[in-house]
């Protein structure tokens, strides 16, 4: 609004005007600060996130390096090891 379409209106109307003027700026400030809030907790769970994958990733390598360790008795087919159970052994 320009000056001049400001000095047309009436003291009720600049009152009002100013009011408004004063309430969205409250407004912005509050949005901004929320913006500002989520964009933090955002990078904090990204950060999160990534700690947790990297900790998944080497759980995974742990799991595997352990299976090969324990994996190292010759392996028996399904039926034998149906019938050694069947027999109790």
């Amino acid at each position: 609004m320009k000056l001049e379409e400001f000095n047309a209106l009436t003291d009720e109307e600049k009152s009002t005007f100013l009011t408004s003027v004063e309430t969205d700026q409250k407004s912005i400030t509050d949005l901004e600060a929320e913006r500002d809030s989520f964009k933090t907790e955002n990078t904090e769970l990204k950060k999160q996130l990534e700690a947790n994958n990297k900790e998944l990733k080497a759980t995974k390598e742990m799991n595997f390096s352990l299976a090969r360790k324990i994996n190292t008795s010759p392996q028996s087919d399904d039926e034998t090891t149906l019938h050694e159970f069947m027999k109790g052994i």
